[in-house]
């Protein structure tokens, strides 16, 4: 009996070791190598780097010394990581204006961030442009559907990337003559 209860015991305090040693934060050095391979994937927002070292159980203090040490060697740029984004988005994955904000303040962007990148990108960032972009891309899928269903299915595409009702309707208007080549 007492072998099962010091076992017992020794479980509890094995468990309890544990939890404390997921308590203890890692060292700065391991907290700035973190954040450098996460960039070196992609760029990240300031709030994207900060979200991911706390999910990591790096320590408050840490982070913002890395945070700052990463912005004096500007590898942390909220306006170029917006400009960016924005452009390999256009390229990638033609979206709509309401999209790619949503988006944006998901990365922990401020409104005047997200609206310079906007201004800055003004003559890329035409959305009829993008829109017929993205009907061009998805023809095939739209060849098997009736004239009338190809228009429902276009117009569907675009308000769920994000363009507004207006600019759809108005890309699949004048695309209608061509509805029945794709």
């Amino acid at each position: 009996m007492s072998f099962i209860s010091n076992l017992d015991e020794a479980s509890i305090m094995f468990d309890q070791e544990n939890q404390k040693q997921k308590q203890y934060s890692r060292p700065k050095q391991s907290a700035l190598s973190y954040s450098l391979m996460l960039i070196k994937i992609r760029l990240r927002s300031e709030h994207e780097l900060v979200k991911k070292m706390t999910e990591k159980n790096y320590l408050e203090d840490e982070i913002k010394k890395v945070i700052a040490d990463l912005k004096n060697v500007d590898l942390i740029n909220d306006e170029r990581f917006a400009k960016m984004w924005l452009l390999t988005q256009n390229n990638i994955r033609p979206s709509g204006k309401q999209y790619l904000i949503f988006k944006m303040k998901h990365f922990g962007l401020s409104k005047e961030i997200i609206e310079n990148a906007f201004a800055e990108l003004d003559e890329e960032f035409d959305e009829l442009i993008l829109a017929k972009k993205l009907l061009e891309s998805k023809k095939r899928s739209f060849m098997r559907f009736e004239k009338h269903k190809k228009k429902e299915k276009m117009l569907a595409l675009l308000i769920r990337r994000g363009f507004c009702y207006s600019v759809a309707k108005e890309v699949v208007e004048e695309i209608k003559d061509e509805i029945s080549n794709f």
